[in-house]
């Protein structure tokens, strides 16, 4: 788990969201029905946002659900269905204003429907003209249903987004569309991801011609030959992990040792740390 600090000269930086609001807010939420992380790798770069500061997307995890969709794994479908379901994230909008369309100051949380152990800090700014962007929060993310096809309920699923930026653009509907990105502490991110990934692969070699003794998709028989170490026939979040480098990489600068623990503190060091993610988004007001 990464700490948070205060500024106060070399030491790690305190975020906006932490700071009081000034005024009592009006609080509106949305619920998020649908997200994406792009169809093609093209969609995917243009979708990818900096997480760290250092001027460079930060997407890295995209890379697994592309290749699970050209698997032919259903996730866009997935995480739809389990979003209007199981998946319960959401927008807690507050404001200084009346009305929700009208431009001032505004304080943006992403929250999952249960407390994570690291609290989310809110991105704060200005809304104008129905637009909204900021950065440097921390957010509730239900990592594992971008990468689980079953979209399975699990409350494990859900990881501490940090570096949370965030782009909204306010409708007449009473509805938000939205890019969101975050990083996430590397090992934090394989835990969550692992099972799901093992999850999908399941899905995908079941009844698959061929699978899993040789399975006749070139791209599933690379998998059942790089993931099945037992070669029992079924993946689990074990062999995904034995083989991360297949899925999951680090391409951000999140953290860095303060006082023997890690803290957020971006591009205080040289090190890679944590894996990007970028989603676009649509959610209603309730």
């Amino acid at each position: 788990m990464a700490l948070l600090g205060t500024a106060c000269g070399e030491t790690p930086p305190s975020l906006p969201g932490e700071e009081d609001p000034p005024c009592d807010l009006v609080e509106d939420t949305y619920r998020i029905t649908s997200a994406g992380l792009g169809e093609t790798s093209t969609e995917a770069t243009l979708l990818a946002r900096d997480v760290d500061g250092d001027g460079d997307p930060d997407d890295v995890l995209v890379g697994p659900y592309l290749n699970l969709r050209t698997a032919g794994a259903p996730l866009d479908v997935a995480i739809d269905a389990a979003l209007v379901s199981s998946v319960r994230w959401s927008l807690v909008i507050g404001r200084c204003v009346p009305s929700a369309m009208e431009d001032g100051y505004r304080r943006v949380s992403m929250i999952a429907d249960s407390a994570l152990e690291v609290a989310p800090v809110p991105v704060v700014g200005t809304l104008v003209d129905g637009e909204f962007e900021s950065e440097q929060g921390i957010a509730d993310v239900p990592l594992s249903t971008f990468l689980d096809s079953l979209g399975t309920e699990s409350p494990t699923g859900w990881a501490s987004g940090y570096g949370f930026r965030l782009e909204l653009r306010f409708l007449e509907n009473e509805s938000v569309t939205g890019v969101a990105a975050f990083g996430f502490e590397f090992e934090e991110a394989l835990a969550r991801v692992a099972p799901a990934i093992a999850n999908t692969l399941n899905e995908l070699i079941d009844g698959a011609p061929g699978c899993p003794a040789s399975c006749e998709d070139s791209l599933l028989r690379s998998y059942v030959n790089a993931v099945d170490a037992d070669r029992d026939g079924v993946f689990s979040a074990e062999e995904v992990t034995e083989v991360r480098s297949l899925f999951i990489a680090k391409d951000a600068n999140l953290f860095a040792d303060w006082k023997g623990s890690p803290v957020y503190w971006p591009l205080h060091d040289a090190e890679l740390d944590a894996s990007g993610l970028s989603v676009s988004f649509v959610a209603t007001r309730e």
